[in-house]
């Protein structure tokens, strides 16, 4: 019965090392394939190939590179007031302006759907509304009606611009471009590609209504004539989605945070060993140390570190050019943007501490490094 007992109980010990094993191997996989491991990683790696004391254990405490907390600006419902404030009109003004066409327009706007509608949809009825307007005046003939659409106007210019600034505070869609993200880019090329393009096209579509909005909110002379710009809310509706769909800004704003973090611990690691090759002598640079430049740095960090590089310099300028017609106090949600130049300074510096290093050891060039 003993043995017996022993049978099973190896059994089930093999089973449990074949289950720890299968894993592993997953764990492995899940690591390869993600692109934050691969920054926090990286440093440590870099410690054990040059035996340098780090100062941290093998778990390496990994909240340098955790998203820094932001204090988001809140839309408050005085300004939301502010803004979508209703221009009060008498019997005589309405009556005055039954050939503008719009019953239809405010009862949309003002019904109980339309009141709870997203910011950039009543944004729309109130493009719709301008626009409607502006037709309007054109075809006015009477004196006192023209200055009614005038004063109306001048009211409805300044309402879309202050709601299209307070829009960047609270459609869901834009808010979450700086909503931090859990995870960094993907390493799939093909995915990365698809997704950067159709976010670069969305954000190039509301650069194109934010110099819509801008000429809306221009005062046009008396000559009767008329707004010129198009607006299609459908086209934004569906930009927005794609932006709101996709994680892939909040992540390159992620793994430039991330990328600061590692590169500066991997440069502190290159600096405290430049003098690998002891004064200047030109010895052979370490076989442990070329591998691991080659296959994990040149093989592994650098190309990540050019898609990081490739989808800020993409997008992040158009996120700025965005956000440059907003109030500054508006710009500052959007602050964290401005890390992509400290990101570019950062990686550029790490390459020079390796090159220093080569030097040091009398490699000047990558053939240099490939013959010894």
């Amino acid at each position: 019965m003993a043995a017996g007992l022993n049978k099973v109980l190896s059994k089930i010990t093999a089973l449990l090392a074949l289950i720890g094993a299968a894993w592993w191997i997953v764990i492995s996989m899940l690591r390869a394939s993600d692109s934050s491991y691969l920054l926090q990683n990286y440093p440590q790696r870099l410690a054990r190939v040059v035996a340098i004391e780090t100062g941290v254990d093998g778990n390496n405490d990994s909240s340098a590179y955790d998203e820094p907390e932001r204090n988001l600006i809140a839309l408050s419902s005085r300004e939301t007031a502010s803004a979508m404030q209703a221009y009060q009109l008498s019997v005589r003004q309405w009556w005055q302006l039954k050939s503008c066409d719009l019953n239809d327009r405010l009862a949309k706007r003002n019904s109980n759907l339309g009141r709870v509608q997203s910011p950039s949809i009543r944004l729309s009825y109130e493009v719709d509304m301008l626009l409607a307007l502006a037709h309007c005046r054109k075809q006015a003939n009477e004196q006192e009606t023209i200055a009614l659409i005038d004063e109306l106007l001048a009211h409805k210019r300044q309402q879309v611009v202050l709601l299209w600034q307070h829009m960047w505070l609270s459609e869901p869609a834009l808010s979450k471009l700086i909503t931090p993200s859990h995870t960094g880019i993907p390493l799939d090329q093909q995915r990365l590609t698809s997704e950067l393009a159709a976010i670069e096209q969305a954000l190039r579509y509301l650069l194109q209504a934010s110099a819509v909005i801008g000429q809306l909110g221009k005062e046009h002379d008396s000559a009767n004539k008329a707004l010129t710009p198009t607006w299609s809310a459908t086209l934004l509706e569906q930009h927005l989605a794609v932006l709101f769909h996709s994680e892939l800004v909040p992540q390159v704003l992620t793994s430039q945070h991330q990328a600061i973090a590692s590169l500066n611990a991997a440069s502190a690691l290159l600096a405290a060993n430049e003098s690998l090759c002891h004064a200047q002598q030109h010895k052979r640079l370490s076989d442990r140390t070329k591998s691991f430049f080659g296959q994990y740095y040149l093989a592994k960090v650098q190309p990540l570190l050019s898609d990081i590089k490739r989808a800020g310099d993409r997008l992040i300028p158009l996120i700025r050019q965005l956000i440059s017609s907003t109030p500054p106090i508006y710009q500052q949600r959007f602050g964290q943007v401005n890390q992509h130049l400290q990101f570019t300074e950062t990686v550029r510096s790490h390459s020079q501490h390796w090159q220093r290093l080569f030097a040091n050891c009398g490699i000047q060039s990558a053939q240099q490094l490939n013959s010894r």
